[in-house]
């Protein structure tokens, strides 16, 4: 499951990933955020935070997240991922090799880092 925090007219949109992720949760949720962020902003930052109750990725979801690439590649500046799990990490690891913005892995606990790495205060 996605759900949307707002940056305060940032440019970064923040991403919690809880339960299991899903087609519809890309459609639903994550899609239209993007939109309405880019009315905004020419380009957007994406902050994943993979939390530890995150139960992996439908594969319908991993194929979102491929076109998610393919059609907002010239939208998306770069990526930065939290995640503990080692499995979904090495997932997270695996996606970005096929991504066309930089992409930032972190634990959990550098969640700071992630945000300066995205050009945000470290709160």
């Amino acid at each position: 499951m996605f759900s949307i925090l707002e940056e305060n007219a940032s440019e970064v949109l923040t991403v919690i990933v809880s339960d299991r992720v899903t087609g519809e949760d890309f459609e639903q949720v994550l899609l239209p955020a993007i939109d309405a962020k880019l009315k905004d902003h020419a380009s957007i930052e994406l902050l994943f935070d993979i939390e530890d109750s995150c139960q992996g990725f439908s594969l319908t979801s991993v194929w979102m997240d491929a076109l998610l690439a393919l059609f907002h590649a010239g939208d998306v500046s770069r990526v930065a991922i939290l995640v503990d799990s080692p499995g979904l990490k090495l997932l997270a690891q695996a996606q970005a090799l096929f991504m066309p913005w930089p992409v930032a892995i972190y634990p959990r606990h550098r969640k700071g880092d992630a945000r300066k790495w995205l050009g945000l205060t470290a709160a």
